[in-house]
C-alpha cells in the first residue's frame, strides 16, 4: 500500500517553496525559488503578483515531479507571507496591481488619518492597532492609486492575503475563503488577518474605510 503525502506551499517575503512531507511528517522534498522585490519608491515594497503565483506553480511542479514514483497527495497546506495583499477581477482572475507587500508604508498617511477619526470601538472588537502593516489599509491605498480599484455594490474585485489567492487559482476561481485559528492564547497571523478583515465588514467600524466588504473573502474554521 502506498504511503499519502501532504503537499505544503510556502510563499515567503522573497523566495516561494513547495515541500512535500510523509505522514510521520519526514521532509521528502524541498523545491524553492527567489522572488524579486519592486520598490517604486521609498516606503514602498511590492511583489510582481503574476511571478508570486508562477515561482509557486513552479516549485511545486518541481516538486512534485521528483516524489512522483513514490508519493500520493493526500492534501494540501498553504501559508503565506503575511499581511501582502493582492486585489483581482473576479472574471479574468487576472490582478490588477502588484501585490503591497506586508513590509510597505505606503499606506502610512491612511492609516493616519484612520486615527484621527478612529471609533474606538473598532479596536475593541478586534484587539487590533491601526497600522500599515495590516491589509485594511493597503486596500484603501490601492483604491487611491489604481485606476481599476472600483469598488461598488457589485464590485467585480476580490481581495485576499497570498492564502487567499492561492485558494482561488488552485479552485478554479471557485473559493474565495480565509482560515481563521488561535494558538494558545495569543492570536497566529492569519487570525489577526481575519479580524483586521471583520473589522472592515462591521458596518459602524467600516465607514472611516469607505470599502466595499464584498470584495473579503469568507471566513471558515
Amino acid at each position: 500500500m502506498r504511503r499519502r503525502y501532504i503537499l505544503a506551499l510556502d510563499s515567503g517575503t522573497v523566495k516561494n517553496r513547495t515541500a512535500i512531507f510523509d505522514e510521520r511528517a519526514n521532509l521528502v522534498v524541498l523545491a524553492a525559488k527567489e522572488l524579486n522585490v519592486y520598490r517604486p519608491q521609498p516606503a514602498g515594497s511590492s511583489r510582481m503578483r503574476t511571478k508570486i503565483w508562477a515561482a509557486q506553480l513552479w516549485t511545486a511542479e518541481q516538486a512534485i515531479r521528483e516524489a512522483a514514483s513514490r508519493s500520493r497527495k493526500s492534501a494540501i497546506g498553504i501559508t503565506n507571507q503575511r499581511e501582502t495583499t493582492v486585489l483581482w477581477n473576479r472574471h479574468t482572475g487576472r490582478p490588477i496591481h502588484h501585490a503591497v507587500s506586508w513590509q510597505s508604508m505606503q499606506s502610512k498617511e491612511i492609516v493616519e488619518r484612520f486615527r484621527k477619526n478612529a471609533d474606538l470601538r473598532s479596536s475593541a472588537k478586534t484587539a487590533m492597532v491601526l497600522l500599515p502593516y495590516f491589509s485594511v489599509s493597503k486596500i484603501c491605498w490601492l483604491s487611491t492609486t489604481c485606476p481599476c480599484a472600483c469598488f461598488g455594490r457589485t464590485s467585480d474585485l476580490a481581495f485576499g492575503t497570498i492564502d487567499s489567492w492561492f485558494l482561488w487559482k488552485l479552485t478554479g476561481g471557485k473559493v474565495q475563503r480565509q482560515t481563521i485559528r488561535m494558538r494558545r492564547a495569543r492570536c497566529s497571523t492569519t487570525s489577526r488577518t481575519a479580524r483586521g478583515r471583520t473589522l472592515a465588514r462591521q458596518t459602524d467600524s467600516a465607514r472611516p474605510y469607505a470599502r466595499d466588504s464584498s470584495i473579503l473573502p469568507m471566513n471558515t474554521a
